[in-house]
């Protein structure tokens, strides 16, 4: 969900989106729950999380917005973040009043029919 280049925090943002899909394995906990696709394979999927950090980069709050119909690839989602942190140089614009950086992060799975995809 962030992106566009034109985004004035892109270079943190896409850092950060490079290092959480590090630690993001949807296509093996699908595997694990689904070995043949026949029960979740059949959709795409999309967990939204809301990610709260503090000014070290690291997570003080994070909460699923909207599920993928699957827990175990939303607990993944998670997952990745958690193992990902901390998030450093965040941009001290970004915080809040609080001294906290809040925003939505988008996880996607694609089923082409032929196979499973991460975004």
């Amino acid at each position: 969900f962030l992106n566009s280049r034109e985004f004035r925090y892109a270079t943190f943002f896409n850092r950060m989106k490079r290092s959480v899909s590090q630690h993001w394995h949807p296509i093996n906990v699908m595997r694990m729950r689904d070995p043949r696709g026949l029960i979740y394979g059949q959709k795409n999927r999309i967990t939204v999380v809301n990610v709260i950090l503090n000014p070290e980069g690291g997570l003080v709050g994070l909460r699923i917005l909207r599920t993928s119909g699957i827990p175990s690839l939303d607990d993944e989602a998670l997952n990745a973040f958690k193992r990902a942190q901390p998030f450093p140089n965040l941009p001290t614009a970004l915080l809040d009043k609080a001294g906290r950086a809040e925003f939505p992060f988008g996880f996607y799975v694609v089923n082409d029919g032929f196979a499973i995809k991460r975004f």
